[in-house]
């Protein structure tokens, strides 16, 4: 609607009925307009940025700053933020000339307060060539901010940001201002917009809660103040990897605390002793039993007495290599159920293949049993006849409107049946109070067949989609810093939204197609990218922990 700059004064300013000759300016809108339709949508599924910033500016300066929250809070902000806005005037700078009325409503105090307890970082801080209206240089500020989005992520994407200015907020919402002056700065946003493919939603603050007023005033950003107690717990227990930059001093230690991974490293180095079967380095365990302290499970040869008390059981099925199974292992928090692998080591194992029927009936008892406490069971289910290279490369013969297949393909044929099977598995591990995880790229079919699209329709299923090159998926043989980007989702019947991340393109690429060669021979990217990396490892463990403390 700002591309209409003069034609709204034209039209307002004609009283007579007769016809009026349309003068050269209005013409030019009218064409602009024109020319700018085929732009004029917006894209509901566009991702909602975990990037919240903030922008403020006084009459001689401006600044900005951002910062880092979860995913399902940057959602409830962009919610929660200014959509339609009103009629605003340029001279509304005090409280003498501002009408008391508005259907725009401020963030709530318990929300500033949310948004505070973040550690805000600085964006910019600079001066003006000339001193302008206040609300002018706020428009300019949110401009920069728009500019700099649109320059540094190409991709599409619905920011939220923090204003304290309601003419700004009005303004911006509606699309335009009667105001010509703040009319044209906003005007000069569309080719941001636009191009940048940046919609930006406003959240009104005060201005006490802007940290952007630091910046605007060259003066460093205080520290977050005190976070929520519902907002400390949530995030106390978990790994620094795992929380939003933004939220990242929440976790770790407790207050008056001591560290006690720190305690215990320096006190294991002190105490270990030798194994008295393979004489290897044993470190003493954290467990404290009858005031003594009992040897860690070595192996498979030395039995932790305390794993039998573990109130919580893990099992991968489709383990592949078994990384994520040993990060469960040596996190000393879980009872490690046997994987479940067809192919260990590369060669079949009836004991491990879920097709067979006296092995899968012995599962389904496994997952019905609530005897030792609760269970987790992972799935990292074969993917080679669900993706999209099985289409385009292989033959497949699976569509979006027919993602399983016409039933000619050996290999569509079975990962059905893994897939109906793994199904029956998740339903009975849901009933008795299980939880599970299901794991495969985010474009596999996989979460295309009908049977996925129902569970993915409950209340209690989560998805959540990311990028493994942020959790460092890096293959033998690649030049460092290069890591492959792997779409992956994983769904489950617990929060795993905290496994979100994007690639944020400080790092170089390499596909995971054709062959590389590492130090035991050449070996397929693709299969040597089916593994998860540590990191990725390591939070799936968190994820599971927080669902089962």
């Amino acid at each position: 609607m700002s591309v209409f700059h003069k034609s709204f004064s034209f039209v307002g300013a004609s009283e007579s009925k007769e016809p009026l000759r349309i003068p050269e300016l209005v013409k030019e809108e009218l064409l602009q307009a024109v020319l700018i339709l085929p732009f004029a949508f917006s894209c509901i599924r566009w991702p909602i940025s975990s990037r919240v910033s903030a922008t403020d500016a006084t009459p001689k300066a401006a600044g900005g700053a951002y910062t880092y929250t979860s995913p399902c809070h940057a959602e409830s902000l962009y919610q929660l933020g200014e959509h339609r806005g009103e009629h605003t005037r340029l001279d509304w700078v005090t409280l003498d000339n501002e009408p008391t009325e508005t259907t725009m409503k401020k963030a709530q105090p318990v929300l500033q307060e949310f948004l505070m307890s973040h550690k805000w970082s600085p964006s910019r801080s600079y001066t003006f060539r000339k001193s302008a209206h206040v609300n002018l240089q706020e428009m300019r500020a949110l401009k920069s901010e728009l500019k700099e989005e649109a320059i540094r992520d190409p991709q599409g994407r619905r920011l939220v940001n923090l204003v304290d200015s309601r003419v700004v907020l009005g303004a911006y919402a509606k699309g335009r201002s009667s105001s010509l002056h703040l009319n044209q700065i906003q005007r000069s946003c569309i080719p941001f917009s636009v191009g940048g493919r940046k919609h930006v939603t406003n959240v009104w603050v005060d201005t006490h809660n802007n940290p952007a007023d630091h910046p605007s005033r060259m003066v460093k950003i205080p520290d977050p103040s005190p976070a929520p107690l519902w907002l400390r717990d949530r995030f106390k227990d978990l790994l620094p990897e795992l929380v939003p930059s933004g939220l990242r001093h929440l976790c770790g230690k407790k207050d008056g605390a001591a560290d006690l991974g720190t305690t215990y490293k320096k006190e294991a180095k002190q105490n270990f002793h030798k194994c008295d079967v393979c004489t290897a380095k044993v470190f003493p365990s954290p467990f404290v039993k009858n005031g003594k302290k009992k040897d860690r499970a070595h192996d498979e040869h030395v039995k932790d007495p305390q794993v039998s008390n573990y109130s919580r059981s893990f099992k991968e099925v489709f383990s592949g290599c078994c990384l994520l199974t040993r990060t469960f292992r040596n996190s000393r928090r879980w009872r490690i159920l046997p994987s479940v692998e067809a192919y260990p080591k590369g060669k079949y194992s009836a004991a491990g293949d879920i097709l067979h029927d006296e092995f899968f009936k012995s599962l389904c008892l496994a997952a019905k049993d609530t005897r030792k406490g609760k269970q987790h069971w992972h799935f990292g289910l074969p993917c080679s006849s669900f993706s999209i290279i099985n289409i385009n490369m292989n033959g497949g013969t699976r569509t979006r409107i027919d993602p399983a297949g016409n039933g000619k393909l050996k290999r569509e044929v079975v990962g059905n049946q893994l897939l109906k099977r793994t199904l029956i598995l998740i339903r009975i591990l849901g009933k008795v109070g299980h939880t599970w995880t299901l794991e495969n790229p985010g474009t596999s079919y996989v979460f295309r067949m009908p049977g996925v699209v129902r569970l993915l329709k409950r209340k209690s299923v989560c998805s959540v989609k990311f990028d493994q090159c942020m959790y460092k998926l890096h293959i033998d043989g690649d030049p460092e810093n290069t890591y492959t980007k792997k779409y992956t989702r994983i769904i489950g019947n617990l929060d795993v939204s905290s496994l979100h991340k994007q690639c944020d393109h400080t790092h170089a690429h390499r596909e995971a197609l054709g062959s590389t060669k590492t130090a035991t021979g050449w070996k397929n990217r693709a299969r040597l990218a089916g593994a998860y990396p540590p990191e990725l490892c390591r939070a799936i463990e968190q994820v599971a922990l927080m669902a089962h403390l």
